[in-house]
């Protein structure tokens, strides 16, 4: 299994976006095999400024730091190939966990108030 990954980091915001891949499966593409035999299921998070705020009358944007942002996630997962199977409500709380988990790393990694 490997991770294929993309970021990035600019004035209106930033991303980090990745997917695992197994890596036979990609070897089969990389040698001409069919590329629908490779599975992709991305996921990642946005982090994008909270927009402007308005002075005078007109907008004007925050100062740096003085502002909040946006934070977006997105996980997928294959639960089972059958599209008629129930989720078990282990997975859900593991799912949830995993979302709760992830939000306090960047809330940490960013040095963000706890209490936001």
């Amino acid at each position: 299994m490997i991770v294929l990954q993309d970021n990035n980091i600019d004035s209106t915001g930033s991303h980090v976006i990745y997917a695992p891949i197994d890596i036979n499966a990609m070897n089969v593409v990389f040698n001409g095999g069919d590329p629908n035999f490779l599975t992709l299921l991305p996921s990642g998070f946005v982090i994008l400024p909270d927009g402007v705020r308005l002075s005078n009358g007109g907008p004007m944007l925050n100062a740096i730091g003085s502002g909040g942002c946006i934070l977006t996630i997105s996980f997928q997962a294959l639960v089972d190939s059958s599209p008629t199977r129930r989720i078990t409500n282990g997975f859900v709380k593991e799912f949830v966990n995993l979302i709760k988990n992830t939000i306090e790393r960047i809330k940490v990694a960013l040095a963000c108030d706890r209490n936001a």
